[in-house]
């Protein structure tokens, strides 16, 4: 693998109660390019989402907070995110949360988790499931670790949540 190029993407922060704003960074996403099949990935930070505008600690709390019974309209309007925005992450999440649950479930009990129930809803189980092997990998690592929702977008690529349409 070899430095490619790369691209500008904007990625939109958390919005801050203090200032009263919603920030918008450009950041710079390097290419790197195999030299054997010719493909040539952008290395997404932690923090961000593939396809997704915002940040990725915003879309988790969005997760969290729907998937724990509160309506989307009341997230968004409390994170400051386009209602559209949540709605689609939620759909995403309860679209792949049977597998999410099973790949978070065996990093856990893979990290040295003792056996463990999860909630028969499966977007439950997928956010407990998601809980539990954070839990076990910071453990395991005293501590030295991203957060929660960095955590999550590091393991999957960026694609946990990841839609078929390109941000504004």
């Amino acid at each position: 693998m070899i430095f490619w190029s790369g691209y500008w993407r904007w990625v939109r922060v958390a919005f801050d109660p203090d200032t009263v704003t919603k920030r918008r960074l450009r950041i710079w996403v390097p290419r790197v390019r195999c030299k054997h099949c010719r493909n040539a990935p952008g290395l997404l930070p932690a923090f961000c989402l593939s396809r997704r505008l915002d940040e990725v600690e915003v879309i988790g709390v969005a997760l969290v907070r729907v998937v724990a019974g509160r309506p989307v309209a009341a997230v968004a309007a409390v994170l400051a995110v386009a209602r559209s925005t949540v709605r689609g992450c939620v759909i995403a999440f309860l679209i792949r949360a049977v597998a999410i649950t099973a790949v978070f479930a065996s990093l856990a009990i893979a990290q040295g988790s003792d056996s463990f129930d999860l909630a028969t809803t499966p977007a439950v189980a997928a956010v407990e499931a998601i809980g539990r092997a954070y839990h076990e990998v910071r453990r395991r690592l005293a501590g030295n670790i991203a957060g929660l929702w960095r955590f999550v977008s590091e393991l999957s690529g960026g694609v946990l949540i990841t839609t078929n349409k390109d941000p504004p």
